[in-house]
């Protein structure tokens, strides 16, 4: 199948380069799938989650970050089949007892932020809207044995980093607000996207009865190789969560909004960091032809979330320790202005096969000095969208 094929590239490349490495682990009698992120994979997840971060924190001011124990008692917060639907439950034994103790490990992170709802309410003297973000792993227990699902690299991952924000509004400004949501949100996909036309909005029907504890629903997609599938979904829940939180504790959990007391409808943004990454890399992983006539392969990931951004060479002949020594400066001069510099120390592999390395591992820029370094100062700079060579100054390069 085409898709697969397409996704074995992927794969094949981020193992060789140690973004990703697929681990297979047995959790009761299932065979799931994991996945360990190596140098370059563990830099991806942290830009593109310190980008969800500053789309929230920064351009939002009413969105306030919380924190949460990955395994929590049983509790009866939610309605049950929301429960059901976002735990599943480990059987321990402890050391001192014989006896079997269980606890909640999450698959949603939506019980755990309802917790702090009414402190966060009391925090803003309850006006509303206001939101809450929080970042962390749930499980995802495998279900059935889908052979699709299994051919998605990344996609069906154990161990899901999910991010998720929650948004409380008073009920006239919900579908308002989840439109608002809607929007922001794909403009934040596209933001980092080569191909952002791949990215559209889809509404789906949601049942406002018993059965279901969502108003309005709306998925982010994207044209993955196998189809249109969803990386992000976005929920209207009502109030039905807040209520039952109210009635459970007999304590008022209205906010105040144009001088009225109402019970809020909450919003849901929710995300899985590895579904994201895959997105990324599908649209980065692109085959380009040289004035050689061969195909190359580059991953143009967009700057912000490129892992490395500057890749050092030393190319010198002569004076080899001396060129060395301008290196070491340089690497530390651009990581103290914050730029993340990949510096192997490779004297020995020809140059074009450094270029291929780089270009297939994200770098943006490849910086190589050489003996002319140390009389004029000049740095050889590559492009690794455009192969374009040129020649800067050091100082220069130090302040752009």
């Amino acid at each position: 199948m085409l898709f697969t094929k397409q996704l074995d590239k992927v794969a094949a490349l981020c193992q060789k380069h140690g973004f990703v490495y697929p681990v297979e682990r047995v959790i009761g009698n299932c065979n799931v799938t994991g996945y360990n992120f190596g140098p370059l994979g563990a830099l991806l997840r942290r830009n593109l989650l310190s980008e969800w971060w500053h789309s929230l924190l920064v351009e939002h001011g009413d969105i306030y970050a919380v924190e949460d124990c990955h395994l929590s008692p049983p509790s009866v917060t939610c309605h049950q089949q929301t429960l059901d639907r976002n735990r599943s439950t480990l059987y321990c034994s402890g050391s001192a007892s014989t006896e079997a103790t269980h606890c909640d490990v999450r698959q949603s992170l939506l019980e755990e932020m309802l917790r702090h709802y009414l402190p966060t309410l009391m925090l803003v003297r309850r006006r509303i809207p206001f939101g809450l973000a929080q970042e962390g792993i749930c499980v995802a227990l495998p279900i059935g044995d889908s052979e699709q699902t299994q051919q998605h690299f990344l996609w069906s991952n154990v161990e899901q980093h999910e991010m998720c924000v929650h948004y409380f509004v008073p009920p006239y400004l919900a579908t308002q607000s989840l439109d608002i949501w809607q929007r922001t949100r794909l403009q934040w996909w596209k933001k980092f996207s080569g191909a952002p036309s791949k990215f559209t909005t889809v509404d789906v029907v949601a049942n406002d009865n018993t059965e279901t504890d969502i108003v309005q629903e709306t998925h982010i997609q994207y044209e993955f190789p196998w189809g249109q599938d969803t990386v992000e979904v976005l929920r209207n829940y009502g109030n039905r969560h807040i209520a039952r939180l109210q009635d459970e504790t007999g304590i008022s959990h209205e906010g105040k909004h144009s001088k009225k007391l109402v019970l809020p409808h909450q919003i849901e943004c929710r995300a899985v960091l590895e579904r994201g990454l895959l997105t990324y890399l599908l649209d980065a992983c692109h085959e380009k032809l040289t004035a050689k006539q061969t195909h190359r392969t580059v991953v143009q990931l967009h700057p912000r979330l490129a892992p490395y951004k500057v890749a050092l060479v030393c190319n010198g002949t002569k004076a080899t320790t001396h060129v060395r020594e301008v290196a070491d400066h340089l690497v530390q001069e651009l990581r103290r202005a914050g730029l993340t510099v990949l510096d192997l120390h490779d004297t020995t592999s020809p140059m074009d096969t450094q270029y291929t390395m780089f270009d297939e591992m994200g770098v943006l820029w490849t910086a190589v000095l050489n003996d002319a370094t140390i009389k004029n100062g000049l740095v050889l700079l590559r492009s690794r969208d455009t192969t374009v060579k040129v020649t800067s100054q050091i100082l220069h390069l130090l302040q752009t």
